[in-house]
């Protein structure tokens, strides 16, 4: 769960790529991003790639197992695409004006994305008396290592408050079904008591004791 996360907080089912070189996302135009609906019917990559027409104009082709749709021109930002698997929001990167040649944004199942994420990362103790671990990702690229070990600490906490809220729903559940149970047990107890008290004609010493 910390991983997936991660994973999906952080962007990083999205891959860009100029040609055969990985982009990092800051360095790239466009940023594109899935809602959780969309990241759900994703069961293969979707292949997003940018060009800029004779008009000046952006382009978009979108190829998702086979089924190709190009020629999408994307006039305003941020513009949402309605892919074959749901919505794909697409925000222009201020800090990036020119558009590469062959720039593709490979979204990927996050799934896949978290598996592949979890077999390069690995965490440690500091020591064998330390309390401190030490977080590691193996990857060629250290930026992408960067964003995926911070993007890990705030799932990590995220996941850690949300075990806490769960737990102290649970138990403030369990208390509250607990004292109406108490409540129901005592007020079956009186009326019991009540019942036994007029079926014998018993009568309260201090009711008796004020009448005299």
């Amino acid at each position: 769960a910390v991983v997936r996360g991660a994973v999906v907080d952080a962007g990083l089912y999205v891959k860009y790529y100029s040609g055969e070189a990985l982009l990092y996302k800051d360095a790239t135009p466009f940023v594109v991003s899935l809602d959780n609906a969309t990241l759900s019917n994703l069961e293969e990559p979707l292949a997003l790639n940018f060009a800029v027409n004779a008009a000046g104009e952006v382009t978009l082709a979108c190829d998702y197992c086979g089924n190709v749709q190009s020629g999408v021109s994307l006039p305003t930002f941020p513009y949402v695409f309605e892919s074959p698997v749901g919505s794909v929001t697409i925000e222009r990167n201020p800090a990036v004006e020119l558009i590469p040649d062959n720039l593709v944004a490979i979204v990927s199942p996050v799934d896949a994305v978290a598996v592949e994420y979890k077999g390069s990362f690995s965490i440690s103790p500091l020591s064998k008396t330390s309390s401190v671990v030490v977080l590691s990702y193996n990857t060629p690229y250290p930026w992408l290592g960067a964003d995926f070990l911070n993007a890990i600490i705030v799932s990590f906490n995220n996941v850690t408050n949300e075990t806490k809220r769960q737990v102290a729903c649970r138990t403030e559940a369990f208390i509250s079904e607990r004292l109406r149970s108490l409540k129901n047990e005592l007020e079956t107890m009186e009326g019991s008591l009540a019942a036994y008290k007029k079926q014998n004609e018993l009568v309260d010493p201090k009711l008796d004791a004020t009448q005299v």
